[in-house]
């Protein structure tokens, strides 16, 4: 099954499950207002690095309007001023969370939010899976946070990508410069006699086990969810 595959047939266990991610939102404009509750001193308090779903900004935000509204007294003028600086100032604005560095839930009530992974977010949520023990069952924002892995992992860049071929590309650049060498030449004949050594240290060094790459990784992720899913769930297809 290709890595389209994998990631259709996560959505799907998700989707089937009910999971579904909220679209993104924040605040245009930052409040902080001290407010009483029942409970005692609560704050209502947002900045536009804070990511919600409408629901909850949009609760939010109807919450700071009436108590911003309510401190500007009982005098009708000053309250259409305020309300209307209010307005002018705070809105509830959809936005996509395409470079994330995780996964990302809304502030206020934790749901989901649709996102993409970049580089950071994306190994990171890789070691996390890594891992995480999936108990008997394959939870849907699991299946969903996998599927989100599969997404990103051809964008992703890997640092050490070529290391397995870093003894191969040394030796190389010594025997290029061992040819270059002026062997009449006193310095050339000491740099030679240097390269020769180092070049048998390379050569008698055990070869380097190759690391799995990212894709290999984050197959193997998907594979063992997929596999724990359809041991336990025989009822969803396969894409």
């Amino acid at each position: 099954m290709t890595l389209d595959g994998k990631r259709r047939e996560l959505d799907k266990i998700a989707s089937v499950a009910g999971f579904r991610p909220e679209d993104a939102y924040f605040i245009r404009g930052e409040f902080k207002i001290e407010i009483d509750t029942p409970e005692g001193k609560s704050t209502l308090y947002t900045d536009e690095g804070l990511n919600y779903c409408c629901d909850c900004a949009s609760d939010l935000v109807a919450k700071a309007r009436i108590h911003t509204v309510d401190a500007a007294g009982d005098d009708e003028k000053a309250r259409e001023a305020v309300t209307e600086d209010f307005d002018d100032n705070h809105r509830v604005v959809f936005t996509q969370l395409h470079s994330e560095d995780g996964s990302m839930q809304c502030e206020e009530c934790h749901k989901t939010l649709d996102y993409a992974l970049n580089d950071i977010g994306f190994f990171a949520e890789l070691d996390h899976y890594e891992s995480l023990e999936f108990g008997e069952k394959l939870l849907p924002g699991d299946a969903y946070a996998i599927a989100r892995l599969l997404d990103a992992v051809d964008q992703v860049q890997e640092d050490d990508q070529d290391q397995e071929d870093t003894n191969d590309d040394d030796e190389e650049d010594l025997v290029s410069e061992l040819a270059d060498l002026d062997m009449e030449d006193e310095y050339d004949r000491e740099r030679a006699e240097e390269i020769e050594q180092e070049l048998a240290v390379l050569r008698a060094a055990e070869p380097k086990v190759r690391n799995p790459t990212a894709e290999e990784r984050v197959i193997a992720v998907a594979e063992r969810a997929l596999k724990l899913t359809r041991e336990h769930s025989p009822a969803v297809p396969s894409l």
